[in-house]
């Protein structure tokens, strides 16, 4: 292969890929950012690894003598969805909360409001963001996972099963959560939200575990039932999602009138354009066709 058909090819590969990148949604970038770069992040991402981490070496010590006999999975398993629930369903709602919360008090979505992007752009950068921080704590959780496998009792169907489920379930409370964040653009409703969310998310969080609990004790799941049960709660999911994002986008959409502006219809406003000429009464417009006639003709 000469130079020159190299370097076309290069040129067009990136070409692509450029292509392909914009067509991403660009607050989806501006949210990685500000998530990745937040001490929060940073503070829970670390817990989790070190946690997990020091959990699985001193877990296989102590039960050690054990594993010839015991099936140790569903233990370990246990411990590492309790804490992929802690981030999925606490740490990533509350921050896509502050977030969209976050984009009223700091006037920031005046800025947003003058550029191409539709509220519903702006709904689901959010949401696209969040996803993308579900994706790289579960990543962090898998080796873990794949330990609790390894050390017996658990199926692959068991744990896809719980997984999937617990997605779903996390993205409709990440929706949920960016809902009540639109809502929030006073200082009061923002608390009272905050408190309605830690709520949902503690009681969602807690029969998550205790379903997905049975479901990997019960055992011998089978593929069929698994994909009935995964569809039709996500039939559920999708109609919460479409709700919260409706409510989402309604509270984004530009009305340009002030809070607690009230029309009345009885009385009948007269709407003119800046530059136009202000308008005249019949008898004001009466005078002033005198006053014409009089300087055109000085005779009369």
């Amino acid at each position: 292969m000469s130079h020159a058909s190299t370097t076309h090819f290069t040129g067009t590969f990136e070409n692509r890929i450029r292509a392909f990148s914009d067509r991403f949604n660009p607050l989806v970038v501006r949210e990685i950012r500000q998530i990745v770069k937040a001490r929060s992040f940073i503070t829970v991402f670390s817990l989790l690894l070190i946690g997990s981490w020091t959990f699985s070496v001193f877990g296989v010590i102590k039960q050690f003598e054990q594993m010839e006999y015991t099936e140790l999975g569903p233990f370990f398993y246990r411990v590492y969805l309790m804490a992929l629930i802690g981030c999925l369903m606490f740490a990533i709602p509350s921050n896509a909360f502050f977030s969209m919360a976050q984009e009223f008090h700091n006037r920031a979505y005046e800025m947003l409001a003058v550029t191409t992007l539709s509220p519903a752009k702006i709904v689901s950068g959010k949401l696209q963001g969040a996803i993308v921080m579900m994706l790289v704590y579960a990543s962090a959780v898998a080796p873990f996972i794949c330990l609790s496998y390894m050390l017996g009792g658990l199926g692959l169907i068991e744990i896809m099963t719980s997984l999937c489920g617990l997605m779903l379930v996390a993205i409709a409370l990440t929706m949920f959560a960016v809902m009540m964040g639109a809502l929030s653009q006073k200082p009061w409703l923002e608390v009272m939200n905050l408190i309605i969310l830690l709520i949902v998310a503690m009681a969602t969080a807690g029969a998550s575990y205790g379903i997905l609990i049975e479901v990997m004790l019960q055992g011998g799941v089978e593929i069929l039932e698994a994909i009935m049960g995964i569809g039709c709660f996500a039939v559920f999911m999708v109609f919460v999602a479409l709700i919260s994002l409706g409510v989402a986008q309604a509270q984004l959409t530009t009305t340009f009138l002030p809070i607690g502006y009230r029309r009345n219809p009885n009385i009948t406003r007269n709407v003119q354009h800046p530059n136009s000429a202000p308008s005249l009464s019949p008898d004001q417009q009466t005078t002033s066709s005198q006053q014409e006639v009089t300087q055109e003709d000085p005779e009369r």
